[in-house]
């Protein structure tokens, strides 16, 4: 049942967002937040919401014996409580009060396990709570936890035990209900709500409110192409393994999807896809700071449709080259987290060949400065011999952090019977608005022929523009040996599986330099790169070595292109 004060909504919905906005009201006035407070009554669990991926059962015994390894930082309380432990970090407290870890207890399996979660439970509940705690997002994290771990918890508990449990839920959703979410939290709130008003008795009035919020905040994120307006891959995954779940639930109950919502899930699965590379991992843009494997198969594996990713995806601002085994994954759209404008990457089946550097995922902000600029991308940077005094050139690493980004870039792909091109322009080389990067990428459809040509004109009209000097970047997997052939021209490569690549350029100096590869490791890993250097045209190719001896022409070989 719900209760509301109907003399003081607005108050309460200010004071209440205020109060989980860190705002330190006096103690005297948060009696009246809690007395104003719309009060929400929970009964029970209606019905039940099974979490899309299982916890991890070796995290199980490590919490068990008191020692919480979370956003990479590792606590042990010995013989105290961790509630009462000084936290590492922000982000470590933020995923303790979470309650994320409650599906790792529950994989665990055993009663020890049920047993000390519950009493994790109660021990959260009757202590006062960091302002971490009350964080809109954390609340929204913790309600999805509770809800999901619900049949878990409830297994033969105790009254006492119930009647905590459900009173936390209907805290937490009561404020969930009546806070003013910043933008970014409105996805998150509206999402562990939705959970809470589909899970649990007592709330089923507000189920459609609910989900009319859900609703409005998908339509603010997801774009019309299924991307997520942030631009970053990962976001998109992490949406569903939420919204999977959810949508799961009312299926099994025989319930009316709501239409948005559905449309939402349907357009998100097929662009999710779109940025799998064939080792089901994402591709590295825009802020991804893992492939996130594990998750990303067991979102595509709920996928029944199995919706063909598209070429171009305009409004998401990528495109995509797919021909026999070869995949190739193209930022053509406005710089967001990350400088990457016509940046690429490009993979033979399981292997990546070409890749970005990632986002570290817990790095120094100078790690994360450098991984976010242009030159920590497969795409070109500016050679500047003199910079303007107090500023480095993009060209380089690591180097100065990212300046606000600007509209820049525009792309379209075409399909013929020899394979797909890709045509793309950076508006804006080197944060330079006028000075024009084209970029222009053909894949056979053999999938064995990969070419690239990269013009860059100047912006300038006065007659005496100097030539742009720039540098084509084209970082290495890790797991891809690289050896620069004896005259300079090429670059033989050899994947992992053994098979091979050979690399080669026209219209400037080919060099063979060490990079890193930040994606999904707790610390940088080497790599190489290789950089063309040179100004005008460059034109370059991937071409797989074919393990055969005739020299007649493949069938299916490209025939020449203006390339």
């Amino acid at each position: 049942m719900l209760r509301v004060d109907d003399a003081h909504p607005v108050l309460t919905e200010r004071l209440l967002g205020a109060i989980d906005r860190g705002v330190d009201y006096a103690a005297g006035f948060r009696w009246l937040g809690r007395y104003l407070m719309p009060q929400l009554r929970v009964t029970g669990l209606a019905q039940p919401i099974t979490p899309l991926l299982p916890g991890n059962a070796d995290l199980a015994g490590s919490f068990y014996r008191n020692r919480f390894a979370l956003a990479g930082a590792e606590v042990s309380a010995g013989t105290g409580s961790i509630f009462a432990v000084t936290p590492p970090a922000e982000a470590w407290a933020a995923e303790l009060h979470g309650f994320a870890w409650l599906t790792h207890l529950a994989a665990g399996g055993l009663e020890m396990h049920r047993a000390f979660a519950r009493t994790l439970v109660a021990e959260w509940i009757a202590r006062n709570h960091p302002r971490v705690a009350r964080a809109l997002p954390v609340r929204a994290n913790r309600v999805k936890a509770a809800v999901l771990s619900a049949p878990f918890l409830l297994a033969g508990a105790p009254p006492s035990f119930r009647s905590q449990f459900f009173r936390m839920i209907a805290r937490d959703a009561t404020v969930l209900s009546v806070a003013s979410p910043r933008p970014q939290e409105r996805l998150p709130a509206a999402t562990a709500f939705a959970y809470a008003a589909t899970s649990v008795e007592g709330l089923e009035g507000l189920k459609t409110g609910a989900f009319e919020r859900l609703e409005a905040a998908l339509s603010a994120e997801v774009l019309a192409d299924g991307g997520h307006a942030s631009r970053n891959p990962a976001q998109l995954l992490e949406i569903l393994l939420d919204l999977l779940p959810l949508r799961a639930s009312l299926l099994a109950a025989h319930q009316i999807l709501p239409r948005i919502f559905n449309a939402a899930v349907e357009r998100m699965l097929p662009m999710l896809r779109f940025f799998a590379h064939g080792d089901d991992g994402l591709a590295a843009f825009q802020g991804v700071t893992s492939p996130m494997t594990r998750e990303l198969r067991a979102v595509l594996g709920q996928d029944s449709t199995l919706g063909r990713p598209l070429s171009h995806a305009p409004h998401s601002g990528y495109a995509r080259l797919a021909q026999g085994a070869a995949l190739v994954i193209a930022d053509v759209g406005n710089d967001a987290a990350c400088a990457s404008p016509l940046a690429f990457e490009f993979s033979d089946a399981v292997h990546r060949v070409v890749v970005n550097c990632g986002v570290p995922c817990a790095a120094s902000g100078k790690w994360y400065s450098a991984a976010r600029q242009a030159a920590a991308h497969s795409t070109a940077t500016v050679v500047r011999p003199e910079p303007p005094a107090g500023r480095r050139p993009f060209d380089g690493w690591p180097g100065r952090s990212l300046r606000k980004p600007k509209p820049r870039a525009t792309g379209r792909v075409t399909a013929s019977e020899h394979g797909l091109l890709l045509r793309a322009i950076d508006h804006a080389l080197g944060d330079r608005p006028g000075d024009l990067h084209e970029r222009d990428m053909f894949l056979s459809a053999s999938g064995h022929d990969l070419r690239g040509e990269d013009r860059f004109v100047s912006g300038r009209r006065d007659g005496e523009a100097p030539e742009l000097q720039a540098a084509v970047r084209f970082h290495l997997h890790p797991s891809v040996k690289a050896t620069l052939s004896q005259d300079g021209a090429g670059v033989m490569l050899i994947l992992a599986n053994k098979s091979g690549w050979r690399f080669s350029a026209k219209g400037g100096l080919l060099s063979l330099e060490e990079s890193v590869y930040l994606l999904g490791a707790p610390s940088p890993r080497r790599s190489q790169q290789i950089v063309i250097r040179g100004s005008g045209q460059i034109n370059w190719a991937f071409k797989r070595i074919e393990k055969r001896s005739p020299k007649t022409r493949d069938e299916t070989e490209s025939p020449e292109l203006p390339l």
